[in-house]
């Protein structure tokens, strides 16, 4: 039988590492209580995926607002 070399048990201890990971992982999200039940996430996936750039189009809204308001505050100091 070969002996393994240390790169072939720094791979093989990097893949056990992965897969006990995936398993803790696995076994926390199972686990864990969730808030959102599975209707929750689909009903989330059908908003996002029928508009999905509603939140950077809030975001630039509340920012076009905020440079309005300033501009108007500056135009407001001037006339005093």
């Amino acid at each position: 039988m070969a002996s393994i070399s240390p790169i072939g048990w720094i791979v093989l201890i990097i893949i056990v590492l992965f897969i006990i990971g995936i398993n803790v992982w696995l076994f926390s999200s199972i686990t864990q209580k969730k808030e959102q039940n599975e209707f929750q996430i689909f009903k989330q996936v059908t908003q996002t995926l029928s508009n999905p750039y509603k939140k950077e189009n809030q975001q630039l809204e509340e920012l076009s607002r905020l440079t309005a308001d300033l501009k108007n505050n500056e135009e407001f100091l001037k006339l005093e």
